[in-house]
């Protein structure tokens, strides 16, 4: 019989955010917002398709960029930098 089997296991969670990652969220939202303002201006069909359109390429960078942004954790200086350029010009095209 195991003696410390009585005792609560706790867990640590070590795992922290960064500016990096707090920025690509607030991009997106940002982003999301748009979209939703984009469907609320033109309560018709066609607005719910660009809309729909918007939402589709919205969602489908913000997949690549998580997939991105998991793959280049540890990659260094560069690509932290050209993450955040990348990150960058996806705000200006979600303010456009």
């Amino acid at each position: 019989m195991d003696v410390n089997a009585s005792e609560p296991r706790t867990e640590t969670d070590d795992r922290t955010t960064d500016t990096l990652e707090l920025f690509f969220d607030l991009v997106f939202v940002f982003a999301l917002s748009q979209v939703t303002h984009l469907m609320l201006t033109e309560g018709s069909w066609l607005g719910l398709g660009r809309g729909a359109l918007a939402l589709t390429a919205v969602w489908w960078a913000w997949v690549c960029f998580a997939w991105l942004t998991n793959t280049t954790a540890d990659a260094g200086v560069a690509a932290r930098i050209l993450t955040i350029a990348a990150m960058a010009a996806m705000l200006v095209a979600a303010i456009a």
